[in-house]
């Protein structure tokens, strides 16, 4: 039978050698929690603290609301995954995206993982990570993208990560990093 609650998470408290356990319910969609009530299993040590009967969710903030949420974690999750039995190879996709609402604008979020491995060449894998942050306000846009693309070989780790900051939709400032790592064995 499901549980009428969700998912629970398990808490442990722990004082001077002794701890109590008890279960609440894991609710992880930020904006839109709810008070909730937690039901809690004692197991020792706390005779002076009294179990919590409810638990609030967050409090409700003018000019803030969630447009669209994310992933449960908050981080990009695995959304697809690929096997190519002629090659070997593997080809993970996680991706993450939300947008939020506050009083000063709207800010999105996007980001998107693409790991790929070979059975018969494990040292050839590779990430591949693009991430975007971008701000809506009255007068302007803005929009932060960081792209990463992390490799390697037998011999060597391949890095290379850009940075890149428009207005408007018009580049402003951008930086690269680029750096081959030999691998030391």
């Amino acid at each position: 039978m499901k549980n009428p609650l969700g998912p629970l998470l398990k808490v442990i408290v722990t004082k001077t050698g002794s701890s109590d356990t008890f279960l609440a319910p894991l609710r992880a969609q930020r904006a839109s929690l709810k008070s909730y009530c937690v039901s809690i299993k004692r197991k020792s040590a706390f005779p002076s603290v009294k179990p919590l009967a409810c638990v609030a969710g967050p409090p409700k903030l003018d000019g803030y609301e969630s447009i669209a949420e994310g992933t449960v974690s908050g981080y990009a999750e695995i959304a697809d995954i690929v096997r190519d039995e002629r090659t070997q190879t593997t080809t993970i996709l996680a991706k993450n995206s939300g947008s939020d609402q506050y009083p000063w604008g709207i800010h999105h979020y996007t980001e998107l993982v693409t790991y790929i491995a070979n059975d018969d060449k494990p040292a050839n894998s590779s990430v591949q990570s693009t991430y975007t942050i971008s701000v809506e306000q009255k007068d302007r846009i803005l929009k932060w993208t960081g792209i990463l693309d992390f490799s390697s070989d037998e011999k060597t780790f391949f890095y290379k990560y850009k940075r890149i900051l428009e207005k408007n939709g018009k580049v402003i400032k951008e930086k690269e990093w680029v750096e081959d790592i030999p691998r030391l064995w």
